[in-house]
């Protein structure tokens, strides 16, 4: 398969120092989105080389364990590159939803040992807890039920990402237009 990813390096005459694998979070935009570009220049100015995957099923605000191989690759082409250049230091910075993907990459028998380094931001520590949040707004904190209206944004996405996982063909269709429109509006 072809898998794509952006890379970023240091401008001028600066060496890169390290390696770092940048995914991004689940966002139309993906690796595109302005916020993620500049983070990922501003990384590259701190002489960093860059490796940005572009991640299909976060485009489309559907969570798949396959998209994982986008990172997996990614980071190979990154160990790769810094390999050749003399310095296999290797970081890895996943935002929300890709640190789950990240993860089962770096699990991978090529991928395995092959960091230095993992920060991830925004990130899930029980799916379960993060699932029941976003679909009713209850969440525990010391041991008691709380209420908090959820994220808008975040609950929709929950449902056009899993509506392809619905058995009813009606019930599927609806729950992704709605979704998709709510997410558009």
């Amino acid at each position: 398969a072809v898998r794509e990813a952006d890379i970023y390096l240091p401008g001028g005459d600066e060496v890169a120092r390290a390696g770092l694998l940048l995914a991004p979070g689940a966002d139309p935009d993906g690796n595109d989105d302005p916020r993620f570009v500049a983070f990922a220049e501003t990384m590259a100015r701190a002489r960093f080389e860059v490796v940005a995957p572009d991640i299909p099923g976060l485009r489309e605000l559907r969570v798949r364990a396959a998209d994982a191989d986008s990172v997996r690759d990614a980071l190979l082409l990154l160990v790769e590159r810094r390999s050749r250049a003399g310095d296999a230091t290797i970081g890895v910075f996943a935002l929300s939803l890709s640190t789950g993907l990240t993860t089962i990459a770096l699990l991978s028998p090529e991928a395995e040992e092959r960091t230095h380094f993992i920060l991830y931001l925004g990130g899930y520590f029980d799916l379960e807890a993060v699932i029941t949040f976003f679909t009713t707004g209850w969440y525990s904190e010391d041991g008691k039920m709380k209420y908090r209206e959820p994220d808008s944004y975040g609950k929709w996405f929950f449902a056009v990402s899993n509506a392809d996982l619905i058995e009813d063909s009606n019930d599927r269709f609806l729950v992704e237009r709605m979704g998709r429109r709510r997410l558009d509006d």
